[in-house]
């Protein structure tokens, strides 16, 4: 398995989705399926990690956002 030199969410997802079909492919010996199905494990946990850290990016810049543009209440007054 040759290593990738960026790797993305994107890449990881796809390379999870090609796993999980070699897994399922009854042709593939069982010895094979299993360091598959752990390369899986290990690609599913990066792909949390990096969720939670975007989730924590987005919650960080909305919170900024929002501070930014706080609504005051109009005054009325000219």
């Amino acid at each position: 398995m040759a290593k990738r030199k960026k790797e993305s969410f994107e890449g990881n997802l796809e390379r999870l989705e090609q796993l999980a079909e070699e897994v399922e492919d009854a042709s593939t010996p069982l010895d094979e399926a299993i360091a598959l199905y752990k390369e899986g494990i290990e690609l599913a946990a990066k792909c949390g990690e990096t969720l939670k850290q975007y989730e924590a990016e987005v919650l960080t810049l909305k919170k900024q956002s929002d501070e930014m543009f706080k609504l005051t209440p109009f005054s009325g007054e000219a």
